[in-house]
């Protein structure tokens, strides 16, 4: 969906985005895009590709690649090097969800051992060069009616899908490893927060999983979920690789900038304003942190202190406007959409503090994006979200409001304490890197073949 709306492009887009960018770039990978299912996203795919117009490889595509999720499979992750030569030419890796077909340029080892370039399979105007290695596999899954199928897949040893279920073509196929990412368990833990659609989709994910699959998780806390619902599943090949925030997310100090985003955004010249940034859904808590702002403003004086709700509605979020319209603090209260990436980091460093109050997370991304941005976070004390913060954030029960409002008028008063917070919030955000999920990712798919 993140190729169609640029709404979609929230923790899930940005796993996949990154993660395809950070295999390709390490000298063992090889990747190249292709689709399970028929021929239709490829072709969506292609043609990104000639409207992006640069080469098809993936240093050569713009700083935001635009992946549609769900459906599209990395294909073609070479395993190289010494510890691996048993396998030598046929130890590849299957990767899962990305549109853009290419195979990425990058470094693979030849029979000596040595690294040389790879080619790129599709060029800039997105034809297929039928010289390269792999051509005849895009070109079988660019048929119409082709679809993916499992004499396509004998040349590989790992499968991955980053999102939804392992595909069916995978299963019997001699050698093949598969492997699947759960970000969480939310759609059945708590089905009262997510719609049918999403619970049915995260059924069939996890009824695709079989007992020898390996599977990542994005947090300590989602592995002991996946864990205690799949009791029969090896511990051993169910890890935690912990996501992080884009190199885009830095602190900023580009006052005009900064002027310009809030502007855009509606927030009144000098006012000052706590931000929230998510999706508009009961699971994220937002009518409490509406509320703990009214009893800031009770308990202090706080003259022009606005709250920043920013991004989409997307389930049962009439509940959320119905609280803030009955709010005697309404006009206190801006709620600004979507924002896009490229002001993200001037709306976080704009912001006295960053509140995030979710009920459940399976990582808890946008309060490491506003980490580091050097924003002091106020956050839940609940499932994964300690396990990114740390001891960075101010954590409260997302229960207690009066703890809620306590910390925020702290925060408010106190600017020793958010220069101290900022500091920490920054060296806490440098623990997590896409290059480092990537790298654990690969050495999981190393473990796999040597398994």
């Amino acid at each position: 969906m993140g190729l169609c709306d640029p709404r979609a492009r929230a923790g899930i887009w940005r796993y996949a985005t990154h993660l395809l960018r950070e295999l390709a770039a390490l000298p063992e990978c090889e990747v190249v895009a292709c689709e399970p299912g028929g021929s239709a996203y490829l072709q969506l795919a292609l043609a990104y590709l000639r409207s992006a117009g640069n080469g098809g490889g993936l240093r050569a595509l713009p700083a935001q690649p635009l992946l549609m999720l769900n459906q599209l499979i990395w294909y073609g992750t070479r395993m190289a090097g010494r510890r691996l030569q048993s396998r030598a030419s046929r130890n590849k890796a299957l990767n899962m969800s990305s549109p853009t077909s290419f195979r990425a340029t990058n470094a693979r080892a030849n029979t000596t051992g040595e690294f040389t370039q790879s080619e790129i399979i599709i060029d800039s105007g997105g034809s297929i060069n039928p010289g390269i290695r792999g051509a005849g596999l895009l070109q079988r899954m660019l048929r119409a009616t082709g679809r993916l199928q499992p004499a396509d897949l004998g040349r590989c040893n790992i499968f991955h899908t980053p999102f939804d279920g392992i595909a069916e073509v995978t299963k019997g196929v001699p050698g093949l490893v598969r492997f699947i990412t759960m970000h969480d368990l939310i759609p059945l833990l708590r089905p009262e927060w997510t719609p049918k659609p999403v619970q049915e989709n995260q059924r069939a994910a996890m009824a695709s999983i079989a007992d020898d699959d390996w599977v990542l998780c994005d947090s300590e806390y989602t592995r002991h979920d996946f864990l205690n619902y799949k009791r029969h599943h090896r511990p051993e090949q169910v890890r935690t690789v912990h996501l992080a925030a884009g190199e885009e997310f830095l602190p900023c100090s580009d006052e005009p900038r900064i002027a310009e985003v809030r502007r855009k955004c509606g927030i009144p010249e000098g006012a000052e304003y706590f931000l929230t940034l998510c999706t508009l859904e009961p699971r994220k808590n937002l009518a409490a942190v509406i509320r703990a702002l009214a009893a800031v403003v009770q308990q202090g004086n706080t003259p022009g202190l606005h709250l920043v709700l920013a991004g989409p509605s997307v389930f049962s979020a009439e509940q959320i406007y119905e609280v803030a319209e009955a709010s005697a603090l309404r006009k206190r209260l801006i709620f600004t959409g979507h924002i896009p990436d490229e002001e993200l980091a001037p709306l976080y460093s704009g912001a006295l503090g960053f509140v995030y109050l979710s009920l459940f997370e399976g990582f808890g991304l946008p309060p490491l994006e506003a980490m580091k941005c050097g924003t002091p976070v106020i956050t839940s004390d609940v499932t994964s979200i300690p396990e990114v913060v740390g001891d960075a954030a101010i954590q409260v029960n997302p229960h207690d409001l009066d703890a809620l409002a306590g910390a925020m008028l702290r925060v408010y008063k106190d600017s020793e304490l958010r220069r101290e917070m900022s500091r920490k919030s920054i060296e806490r955000a440098k623990l997590f890197s896409w290059r480092k999920c990537a790298e654990d990712t690969f050495q999981a798919y190393r473990t796999a073949a040597w398994a």
